[in-house]
């Protein structure tokens, strides 16, 4: 069985495939090398994670800090490409739609440009606050 962050990270991909720019280049793995017949594309990673407990029979609630990497050609547009890439994320990962979550949220959003040798590409990162209840035995399904 899989844990509730792996899950996560699996309907995120599942939803945003071929239902954004980025197309088929989503992934949920560390990418070594992106070529410019591969953007943009999107990395989803789970980053930090809080655990409280919620109720004494063992009810958790997991606040997982969800990562979306968005990678883009930096050209002349960039911020604009960048921008329709990000509404579309925005539409797609909503509470209704993030069924493993019992919420999503939005909290942050970060452009940036990198010089990877000869190339020049944007970076969009978009922060997502994700929380899933669990029991204290059972990391595997949302409760």
């Amino acid at each position: 069985m899989a844990h509730v962050r792996t899950l996560l990270r699996n309907q995120v991909k599942t939803l945003l495939l071929g239902n954004t720019a980025a197309g088929t280049n989503i992934f949920v793995n560390p990418v070594n090398e992106l070529g410019p017949g591969d953007l943009p594309a999107i990395l989803i990673s789970t980053r930090d994670e809080s655990v409280e407990r919620q109720t004494q029979n063992g009810r958790l609630r997991r606040t997982i800090q969800l990562v979306l990497f968005c990678w883009i050609a930096a050209n002349s547009d960039y911020d604009t490409v960048a921008d329709d890439l990000s509404a579309e994320v925005e539409s797609i990962l909503i509470p209704t739609a993030v069924t493993l979550a019992n919420d999503i949220q939005l909290v942050s959003t970060k452009m940036d440009l990198s010089n990877r040798g000869e190339k020049i590409e944007a970076s969009l990162q978009m922060q997502y606050t994700v929380y899933v209840d669990t029991m204290i035995d059972d990391p595997y399904n949302k409760v």
